[in-house]
């Protein structure tokens, strides 16, 4: 989506290595894999295991950090969901982060916020992805047929 409504030229897709706020995660490995799997046909996006490299827990600080060192002469733009948005207050030096990239916000549905740059994606959270997942329900609508696959083959999200 990011890349019909942006002018980018890339669009780096970054799984989480170790949650700032100790968000309970499926290894690292699975889900770069999955994320792999996600944009292996989408010619201007890329995976990057720049977290898995700094080690520990990830914070977007240090993340936009080191990708400015990789990429120097670029314009940075950092994606979130609004409901990232208003929890911003908690994530590590986020006056900061908005010095290093411009913030583009998607729409969640339930948030109220009047500062949109990307519209809602389908309705359905990952939240709820993964709950349905651990009930054994067939969510293949939703999610891409290689990572679906992938989920079934390695046994993934099931209580």
């Amino acid at each position: 989506m990011a890349l019909s409504f942006l002018d980018i030229d890339k669009l780096i897709l970054i799984p989480c290595f170790k949650h700032f706020f100790s968000k309970e995660l499926i290894p690292f490995e699975h889900r770069f894999n999955m994320t792999k799997l996600l944009v292996k046909d989408i010619r201007r996006a890329e995976v990057s295991d720049i977290e898995r490299r700094l080690g520990g827990e990830s914070k977007t600080l240090l993340t936009l950090k080191a990708l400015k060192e990789e990429y120097p002469d670029s314009k940075f733009y950092l994606i979130i969901g609004a409901d990232n948005w208003v929890l911003r207050e908690k994530w590590y030096r986020f006056d900061e982060i908005e010095k290093l990239a411009e913030i583009i916000i998607v729409n969640r549905e339930g948030v109220d916020i009047e500062r949109y740059h990307l519209p809602s994606p389908p309705k359905i959270s990952s939240t709820e992805v993964r709950e349905g997942l651990k009930k054994g329900k067939d969510l293949s609508l939703y999610i891409p047929k290689a990572v679906y696959e992938y989920i079934k083959e390695n046994n993934l999200y099931r209580g």
